[in-house]
């Protein structure tokens, strides 16, 4: 098996369901940025971001 650095592993490893585009999507067409909207999605989702960060160390 091939190493997939970092990235390979964290982008293996999330799952953002569609219920969560739409709240991203919804706070960007209400006039946020995209930078902001998904800061507040992250910071709203702390626990399930970080299994994915944990994931890339494993």
């Amino acid at each position: 098996m091939q190493e997939k650095g970092a990235y390979g592993r964290i982008l293996h490893h999330i799952f953002v369901t569609p219920a969560d585009m739409v709240e991203v999507m919804v706070a960007i067409q209400e006039g946020k940025s995209p930078e902001d909207a998904a800061k507040e999605w992250v910071d709203s989702h702390e626990e399930l971001v970080k299994t994915w960060i944990t994931a890339t160390k494993s």
